[in-house]
């Protein structure tokens, strides 16, 4: 008799268009240090945090790049019509799902499972660093025995500021357990810092 127990193994990646953001919690003193460093190269702090001169005029022990000031970071695919998400039993493609399908109106009840999150910054000592990224944002492996996309929950963030709005998906669940994913393949097209 044959055990028919196996869990088959399903892939879910996330390709096209994607934002990482990482934010910095500084006190005032920093702040104002900051903002000293900025003025010395006539910029102001959103530009000067990516000039190449600024870290060195800052002349700071913690500071000496943007990954030491900017520490908490999330990401995700962009809702976006260049995002899609594709789903694979091995080397089949079982589906793929347009981004902007996880937020469209157009059905009476919705098609996939989406909760979302806000991610607020009202605070006047913190900064962001936005990176536009693009190719393969991440992999996501699920082993079930039979894959129901009724139980696929994305965890969209929500992120307005006065650059913008953003919309990344940025977890995904499956029967109500986080899925973890590897990075995969992706470049940085742009990036900018908004404080």
């Amino acid at each position: 008799m044959l055990n028919n127990t196996t869990e088959d193994t399903f892939i879910i990646n996330g390709f096209g268009l994607g934002y990482k953001i990482s934010k910095a919690t500084i006190n005032d003193d920093t702040r104002l240090k900051l903002e000293n460093t900025a003025k010395r190269l006539q910029l102001n702090l959103n530009q000067a945090l990516l000039d190449i001169d600024f870290f060195t005029l800052l002349n700071d022990n913690v500071f000496n790049s943007l990954s030491d000031l900017f520490v908490e970071n999330t990401f995700g695919l962009a809702i976006d019509q260049r995002s899609t998400f594709e789903i694979r039993k091995g080397t089949k493609k079982l589906r793929n799902i347009n981004s902007l399908d996880l937020i469209a109106e157009k059905t009476l009840f919705p098609i996939y499972n989406v909760q979302q999150k806000v991610l607020l910054n009202d605070n006047k000592n913190q900064l962001f660093l936005v990176q536009q990224i693009f190719g393969c944002i991440y992999q996501f492996i699920i082993q079930t025995k039979h894959f129901n996309l009724n139980d696929l929950v994305f965890d969209l963030l929500e992120w307005n500021n006065q650059s913008g709005q953003y919309y990344i998906i940025q977890k995904l669940y499956y029967d109500s357990i986080k899925i973890n994913f590897k990075r995969k393949d992706y470049m940085i097209m742009s990036q900018h810092v908004i404080y």
